[in-house]
């Protein structure tokens, strides 16, 4: 969060943007990671495992522990991907699976929600 209002930030629309985006692609890894029906608190654990993760490429590329900013960029990628997997899994935001045969990867297969 402190990354957003550094005074010394010369890019702070395009950090909100990569903010978004990264939002985004940890909320569709979770939606991939989670099977229907799994609870919040398996949710909430995906969920922070992968905005951890996406919190460390932010660190990285900010400069790592040489900013001032960066390290809070870490907690709150936990926090809010943690609350991102509890509303998937409680929301059931799951894609449809494929049903199909294994033998033939050519086979498309009936979609089921």
């Amino acid at each position: 969060m402190g990354i957003f209002f550094a005074p010394g930030e010369p890019y702070p629309v395009e950090i909100l943007i990569a903010a978004i985006l990264k939002g985004i692609l940890v909320a569709v890894m979770v939606g991939l990671g989670l099977r229907p029906g799994a609870t919040w608190l398996r949710g909430a654990g995906v969920g922070a495992v992968y905005g951890l993760l996406f919190a460390l490429v932010v660190f990285f590329a900010k400069g790592g522990l040489r900013s001032m900013d960066a390290p809070y960029v870490v907690p709150a990628g936990i926090l809010f991907g943690g609350l991102t997997g509890i509303l998937i899994a409680r929301q059931g935001w799951h894609l449809p699976v494929c049903e199909g045969s294994e033998s033939s990867s050519r086979t498309v297969g009936r979609m089921r929600s």
